[in-house]
Order: structure tokens, then C-alpha cells, then sequence
């Protein structure tokens, strides 16, 4: 993680954490107070004094952190920092959502799944720590199927019988899904058997596409060796930096109008890359706008031998 003044790649849990840590008054933006505090931080520590807060300043912010547990109603600035790095509601109370949260991070992570928060924790919520012993090496892009190829686009995916309802127009969860199911399990699987599945399984809805649950029942119907269901950036970005594959809920922005699926697949100290259904020229999307965008994160981790 890189957080810098005038960036509009920053993580905005990121800057809330930083603010909330040393002093600014909270809030999502890199302000010139904040950039004068991480200065001062800098300074107090030995460091390249160049206000930008990097992974050297950032691992020396989480050494110094103290361990926080579940059931901490203290208030405490690490309490809230834990709660924005995680996307939890930021109320400076350790309860069971903010574990759930902590746990669902630390599983995507590779760390183990304690609930608290100690020094592993903290530099692996800041980008700094070993990701599951892969940081930032990833998974390899997986196939990139779009849901208006000629060899599907126009078949029916619909619960009502609507002919307006087809993979090309409203198939892009199914698709986002193929992808992972091609590369990992059967590069044989297309939109179209995972469209078949969505039906069978009553997830196609009426007029908005494929429900969520769509992903939890893939992911445990086909020996996925790990699922997270979460709305935290930091824990979709431990995720991928250990080598697994995310489908991303979009709301209105970059990717759509209204609501879309995409496959991410990378992530960098700039970048979210996926594969998108419905784009062959939309790749990537800076870490601010994309935290802006998001909606909800479906992680699979790959079948043992996949």
C-alpha cells in the first residue's frame, strides 16, 4: 500500500486508518495535515522524510502497534484503525461483526484465524507483511470469456421466460464465474453451464440478474479449497496477492450504469485488474475509485492440484 497527498490511487480504508492513527481529524482524504503528520512520523523514526506513507513507513507504523482483541470497547485509535482497515463500522468497539470481519481478512491472507489483531495482522492489513508466503506474486490471469460471444450471447438466461433476458444482457455473474471454473476446474465450463447452474439452483432473479448466494454454492459444490464472502478491500487484495481469484459486485461507475459482476485477478500499490464480461478495452480501475465502486467480494482459492 502507497498513500500519498493528491493521489487518486490512494485506499481510502487506508487513508481513514492512517488519519484515525496519527491525529488528522478522521475522514477519507490525504490532507496536507495528514501529509505533515506523516512527516513528523517519519522524522521520529529515521525515515526518508518525504510525507508519503510507503511500505517502509507503513511497516514501522505497524510495529509499533499495539495487539488488539476481540471485546476491546476502549474506543482506542487502533480499535478504529482495525475497524477501517477491514470495513467494519468504525465505532471503537471490538465486537462479533469486527471479528468477522478480522477473521474473513485473515483467512484470505493465509494468517491464522484468531479474531485478534497482532503484529502479523497489522502488516498484512497495511500491504507490508507475507501474504500467505506469496506477496505479490498472484495468480496468472484466468480465461476471459465475455457474456455477448457469438456462441452464447443470444441463448435465454432468464427465470420468467423473458425473451429480452439473455447471457449477453444480463449473464456477466455467470460468466465472471466461467472463467475461474475454466482455468481451475474444467476448461470446458463456458457462460453457459454456469448460467445453467444459476437457473437449476433458483439464483437467476426475476428482473436483476444472479443472486450472490450464486457464488457460495459454486464455491462449495465444486471443492473450491477456500471461500470468503466480503465487502473489505484490504482482505480482496490479500486474496489476490495470495494467488486467489475474486468476482467483484460493481455498483454505477467505471464498470456500469447500474450493476455488474466482474473476475479480478492482480492487484498492485495503483491497480484493481479483471476480466469484465462485458468489455474486451476495460482492464483496470485505480485502488481509490474502485474502493468507491465496489459492492460486495466473492474470493475462491484454487482446488488442491488445480
Amino acid at each position: 500500500m502507497i498513500l500519498r497527498r493528491e493521489s487518486d490511487a490512494n485506499s481510502r480504508q487506508g487513508v481513514r486508518a492512517l488519519r484515525l492513527l496519527m491525529g488528522p481529524e478522521p475522514g477519507d482524504g490525504f490532507t496536507e495535515a495528514l501529509e505533515a503528520a506523516v512527516k513528523d512520523f517519519q522524522r521520529a523514526h529515521g525515515l526518508d522524510v518525504d510525507g508519503v506513507a510507503g511500505p517502509a513507513t507503513l511497516a514501522a507504523l505497524a510495529e509499533g502497534l499495539p495487539e488488539v482483541k476481540y471485546k476491546d470497547y476502549s474506543g482506542s485509535a487502533a480499535v478504529r484503525a482495525v475497524q477501517a482497515l477491514v470495513g467494519a463500522e468504525i465505532d471503537g468497539k471490538y465486537g462479533k461483526n469486527t471479528r468477522a470481519n478480522v477473521k474473513a481478512f485473515q483467512a484470505a491472507a493465509g494468517l491464522a484465524v484468531t479474531g485478534d489483531v497482532g503484529r502479523a495482522d497489522w502488516l498484512a492489513l497495511w500491504g507490508c507483511g507475507d501474504v500467505g508466503g506469496l506477496r505479490g506474486v498472484g495468480a496468472s490471469q484466468p480465461v476471459d470469456y465475455k457474456q455477448a460471444d457469438s456462441r452464447w450471447g443470444k441463448l435465454p438466461y432468464t427465470a420468467t421466460g423473458s425473451s429480452r433476458q439473455t447471457i449477453a444482457s444480463s449473464g456477466c455473474g455467470p460468466t465472471a464465474m466461467a472463467d475461474i471454473m475454466a482455468t481451475w476446474i474444467d476448461g470446458d465450463i463456458t457462460p453457459v453451464e454456469m448460467c445453467a447452474y444459476a437457473l437449476k439452483h433458483g439464483f437467476r432473479t426475476p428482473s436483476s440478474g444472479t443472486a450472490w448466494d450464486f457464488f457460495k454454492s459454486v464455491a462449495g459444490d465444486y471443492g473450491f479449497s477456500k471461500f470468503v464472502q466480503t465487502r473489505s478491500m484490504a482482505t480482496a487484495r490479500a486474496a489476490l496477492k495470495a494467488g486467489a481469484f475474486v468476482v467483484a459486485s460493481m455498483g454505477p461507475g467505471y464498470w456500469t450504469s447500474g450493476g455488474h459482476y466482474i473476475c479480478l485477478w492482480k492487484t498492485d500499490d495503483r491497480y484493481m485488474y479483471a476480466n469484465d464480461p462485458a468489455s474486451k478495452t476495460r482492464k483496470r480501475q485505480k485502488l481509490a475509485a474502485f474502493e468507491a465502486q465496489r459492492k460486495q467480494f466473492f474470493i475462491f482459492y484454487p482446488p488442491e492440484g488445480a
